[in-house]
């Protein structure tokens, strides 16, 4: 960019001084300028502020890969594991309140999620520029890439998404069920939900732009007060304090709650960013223009991701449409939506894994390490696929115990039905999961080659031509065409809980099978 960088200039020409001087003095010279030149830019990059909140940037280059790996990870796994511990402790919250309550923060949370995912994965665009400006140490692109990407975020937030979310509220809740309370309940809590995604969103730009760049405990702190503060208030304002004066706003306390926790922290991030504590600073110099160049290059690499995220999304919707057609209806739709927390509360974390490959990869790309970057992505994907065979297994064995303990449910032939179905879901996920931590690594690993395209191919193939198809097959008693009915198989819910662990070892098997192809080392972000 034009002017983002200040030229150095002298009576002389470089060429004309080494004529002038001794060879030896020249080669003198060229030695203390080269130590001098990485002196300085290790200070740049390992010793600036923020760094201690992170791993050095020495250790993501050299070393034990493994160590470094998992020093990277563990803060953020841990932050991933609390979003999930949070929103399990939310359905326990909710579930109290009856099952129609469970469903409609089942439904109203996975339409925001695919607001939310697609947004975290263009932020994955932002994240892997850094990474890659951080193995380069140019640390000035970092900060550029990061202001331009907090602009972008802004501007989308405030004049498409929550314009869009607000209006299109009714019409897409009359979509996910058919059940009236479901309605009532869910569109003031959807709207309000809304309006707390500016926060949200930039949160996950920053936030990822900062573990690209190896400061993976900031987002640590932010996340748990944020969590801390959400678990406070929905508490207060779910069941109501009497000694504060607080009422009880039943479902509508779990909305507000968020709002609050979110809007604070997210203020208290923009600060930490603006003030050049952390690893990276807001530039206010670079937000008085938008860099298109820029600005592409993050849209070229998380583009594609969002797309994946927001059709994974709207996959898991298309899963609940078809849950809601079986003859379990909305008791499907509330096993779904509680045995996923618990799936998640290991998902969850594994998203952390392959946020700290992503770095890893990135860095090390940036520094021309391929074999080093290889070796990352291969300790990655095998370690999250033994921990997800591992939550697996003890969510699958506790899963009777587990579920009774979330719902709170009056009837209890109501309540024993749900149960059951959710049982059905955590036992195939036992096939399932150790697939999706293989794709989820591997994700990561290839957003930090800069490659997108690839991954998205594969969830398109694998989610949508095969896995939907396949759970209304098994699912349904027929299947409807555009000239048409089948006849289908007609399992119910256990007929969607096979179709998703189909889909879901598919996908892993590929993302493998592409990144031992070597084709990622090509790709230029």
């Amino acid at each position: 960019m034009p002017g983002r960088r200040r030229a150095i200039s002298d009576e002389r020409s470089p060429d004309q001084t080494a004529a002038e001087a001794p060879v030896e003095d020249v080669l003198l010279s060229g030695a203390l300028a080269e130590e001098a030149s990485e002196e300085m830019l290790a200070a740049q990059v390992g010793e600036r502020p923020g760094a201690e909140h992170g791993v050095a940037h020495d250790e993501i280059l050299h070393g034990p890969v493994t160590r470094a790996l998992l020093r990277l990870a563990w803060p953020t796994t841990t932050t991933a594991a609390l979003q999930g511990l949070v929103a399990a402790v939310d359905v326990i919250m909710v579930g109290r309140l009856g099952g129609a309550s469970v469903a409609t923060v089942t439904a109203c949370r996975q339409t925001l999620m695919v607001v939310q995912v697609g947004g975290s994965a263009v932020a994955a665009g932002c994240a892997a520029l850094v990474a890659q400006a951080i193995g380069r140490r140019d640390r000035e692109e970092a900060d550029h890439v990061l202001t331009q990407s907090m602009l972008l975020f802004a501007a989308v937030i405030l004049f498409v998404l929550m314009p869009l979310g607000w209006f299109s509220a009714p019409w897409i809740l009359r979509r996910l069920s058919s059940d009236p309370a479901v309605f009532r309940l869910g569109l003031p809590f959807l709207r309000v939900l809304t309006c707390s995604q500016f926060f949200t969103l930039t949160g996950f730009a920053a936030n990822g732009a900062l573990r690209g760049a190896g400061d993976v405990k900031t987002p640590l702190t932010i996340i748990t007060w944020a969590n801390a503060i959400h678990v406070v208030l929905n508490y207060a304002l779910i069941f109501g304090v009497v000694r504060l004066g607080i009422p009880a706003y039943g479902v509508m306390g779990a909305a507000f709650g968020s709002v609050l926790a979110r809007g604070a922290t997210g203020l208290w991030l923009f600060w930490l960013l603006g003030s050049g504590r952390l690893a990276l600073k807001l530039q206010w110099r670079f937000a008085r223009g938008v860099d298109l160049g820029t600005v592409w290059r993050v849209l070229r690499i998380g583009i594609p991701t969002s797309v994946s995220a927001i059709l994974l999304n709207l996959y898991g919707l298309l899963v609940i449409s078809i849950l809601g057609r079986t003859h379990a209806g909305t008791a499907a739709v509330a096993a779904y939506g509680l045995s996923s927390i618990l799936r998640n509360l290991g998902t969850w974390t594994t998203w952390g894994l392959g946020e700290a490959t992503m770095a890893m990869v990135g860095q090390n790309i940036g520094a021309r390490q391929f074999d080093r970057a290889s070796q990352a992505a291969g300790t990655s994907w095998r370690v999250g696929a033994g921990f997800l065979l591992a939550v697996a297994a003890v969510c699958a064995a506790a899963s009777p115990w587990l579920l009774a303990l979330l719902l709170r449910e009056p009837d209890p032939a109501r309540k024993a039905a749900v149960v059951a179905i959710g049982v059905g879901f955590l036992v195939s996920q036992v096939v399932a999961l150790p697939f999706t931590g293989v794709g989820m690594c591997l994700r990561g690993a290839l957003a930090g080659a800069g490659d997108t395209v690839t991954p998205l191919v594969i969830d398109v193939v694998c989610h949508l031509l095969l896995g939907l198809p396949l759970c209304a097959w098994l699912a349904l008693d027929r299947v409807w065409l555009g000239w048409g009915s089948l006849p289908a198989c007609g399992w119910g819910p256990w007929g969607v809980w096979a179709g998703m662990a189909a889909a879901a070892g598919l996908r892993g098997l590929l993302n493998l099978a592409y990144w031992r192809t070597g084709r990622w080392r090509t790709k230029r972000a």
